[in-house]
């Protein structure tokens, strides 16, 4: 079985459920230096919500900040993505170089 979302303007991903199961495992027992895309954290239910909640929990530090690699590309570490889902309603990202704004 694959799982198919849609990213505004980004082409449709496609995701297997053993790629659904290894990134899991990477947001699970990683060693938190790894990096997701939004596609990733969305198909994982790491992003369960809208971008403009997703833009107004960053600003408000309810959601990891991602790190910006160019105008059209984030990423977010996974050890702030771990954080979050271990208990989302009293995350607070804390202050690094490089998040969003």
């Amino acid at each position: 079985m694959s799982t198919e979302i849609s990213t505004g303007r980004c082409k449709t991903a496609s995701y297997t459920d053993s790629k659904i199961d290894v990134l899991l495992n990477v947001i699970n027992k990683g060693s938190g230096d790894e990096l997701l895309t939004l596609q990733d954290l969305k198909v994982t239910g790491s992003h369960p919500f809208s971008n403009s909640t997703r833009h107004r929990k960053i600003r408000s530090q309810e959601y990891p900040a991602p790190i910006k690699i160019s105008t059209q590309m984030c990423l977010w570490r996974v050890s702030d993505i771990r954080a979050w889902r271990n208990d989302p309603s009293s995350y607070k990202a804390r202050a690094t170089k490089g998040g969003a704004k």
